[in-house]
């Protein structure tokens, strides 16, 4: 899945999917924004597969917290 979200004040790129490690199924979210000045932020987060719908309210609060400084 690709999209679009509101990340670290600006609009973002988030990317969610699944990939395979050492026969294990995982699940990735990943949120990435560029700022002024060319600086960017990417949040990353990988985890079972099965976990990921369990730990994405914190994701997603985390998510909500980032922002560049100055």
């Amino acid at each position: 899945h690709r999209g679009t979200k509101s990340f670290a004040g600006g609009e973002g790129i988030e990317l969610r999917g699944t990939a395979s490690e050492d026969g294990r199924d995982k699940g990735f979210i990943q949120y990435l924004t560029v700022g002024e000045r060319g600086r960017f932020i990417r949040l990353i987060v990988i985890a079972d597969e099965a976990g990921v719908a369990e730990i994405e309210p914190a994701v997603e609060a985390v998510a909500a917290s980032v922002a560049f400084r100055d």
